[in-house]
Parts: C-alpha cells; sequence; structure tokens
C-alpha cells in the first residue's frame, strides 16, 4: 500500500500505545520500516535545506531564531520542495493485524494537526485497496 511522506509520523504516533506481547512485536516491525521510511524522508528535506538556506562563509547553514535562515525566495522553493517531498509515496506493506492494531489504538493524536484525519485517510486507502484486490480463489 503507498503512504505518503505526511502520513508517517501520525501512523508512528497512534501506534505508540501498550499492547499485549503479540501483537506488540507485529507493531514493533511495522514501526521499524515506518522509521526507515521517516529517516529516508528527514535526510531528503535536510538535502533540500542545506541546498536553499543561507551559508556562511565556511558554507555552513546559518541559523537564526533557531531555523534555518532563508532568502524570501528560496523560502518559496524550500517549502515548494518540501510540499512535493511531503506527497511521495512510500511503498508499505499493511496487513490486517496492523489495521486492528490501529483501530484499537488509545495514543492521543493531535487535531490541530489533523493526525485524526491522516489516520482516517490512511485506513480508507486501505479499505479500497481490499476491495479492488482480487480475492484468491480456492480450486
Amino acid at each position: 500500500m503507498k503512504i505518503k511522506n505526511y502520513q508517517l509520523e501520525p501512523l508512528h504516533k497512534v501506534l505508540s500505545y501498550g499492547m499485549i506481547f503479540t501483537k506488540s512485536r507485529i507493531r514493533n516491525k511495522f514501526i521499524a520500516t515506518l522509521m526507515d521510511a521517516i529517516k529516508t524522508r528527514e535526510e531528503a528535506r535536510l538535502e533540500i535545506i542545506h541546498g536553499l538556506c543561507k551559508k556562511n562563509k565556511d558554507k555552513s547553514p546559518v541559523i537564526e531564531n533557531d531555523n534555518f535562515a532563508f532568502t524570501p525566495e528560496n523560502l518559496d522553493k524550500f517549502n515548494k520542495e518540501f510540499q512535493i517531498l511531503q506527497n511521495e509515496d512510500n511503498e508499505i506493506e499493511m496487513k490486517g493485524d496492523i489495521i486492528e492494531i490501529i483501530e484499537a489504538s488509545t495514543a492521543v493524536m493531535d487535531d490541530k494537526k489533523g493526525e485524526t484525519i491522516i489516520v482516517e485517510e490512511v485506513l480508507e486507502e486501505y479499505a479500497k485497496s481490499r476491495i479492488t484486490k482480487p480475492k484468491n480463489k480456492k480450486d
């Protein structure tokens, strides 16, 4: 199933709650896959930042108010590139056990960030993918 970069962290958050050991092993394997995708996304984000941010004479990034400094033009470029990055797909296998674990989550989501809606999007996409896949016929 394709999971967009912006969906990775809310999925990780929703899986961060206590559960029985068997389900915890399944969850941990899935989280490891999510973390790999998050790391790859973060490396790409930093590459964009370092390509567009202001630099000192020694070519190191300029930090202002605890943030990377950009010219207004390069900030616009960064925002566009980051939006493209956030919408890139990751092919991550989601099985029924993971869906059950997500649906049973007791994690507190931040609705100001739209985390609940993002997780619901993933669940809807999963449901759609189950409908469109041909079912194996038993001979």
